[in-house]
């Protein structure tokens, strides 16, 4: 299944501002923040490449969220 018929017929919703992280903590920070505005349900998508930053975000996210585990 290609990405453009995974997403087919899904609302993705609208993504609006920026930010620039200059270190691991900084992107932490931007998930802890990001994860304290979500709704339960709301499905986030990231990607990017090898030590983008993913599971750093993701981790920040989890602490917005007070995932406990």
């Amino acid at each position: 299944m290609s990405n453009a018929n995974a997403c087919s017929g899904m609302d993705l919703g609208e993504v609006q501002g920026h930010a620039h992280a200059r270190t691991p903590e900084d992107m932490r920070v931007i998930g802890r923040e990001l994860g304290e505005q979500l709704a339960a349900g709301t499905v986030v998508i990231l990607t990017g490449p090898l030590g983008a930053g993913k599971t750093t975000i993701t981790q920040g996210i989890a602490e917005g969220l007070a995932v406990k585990g």
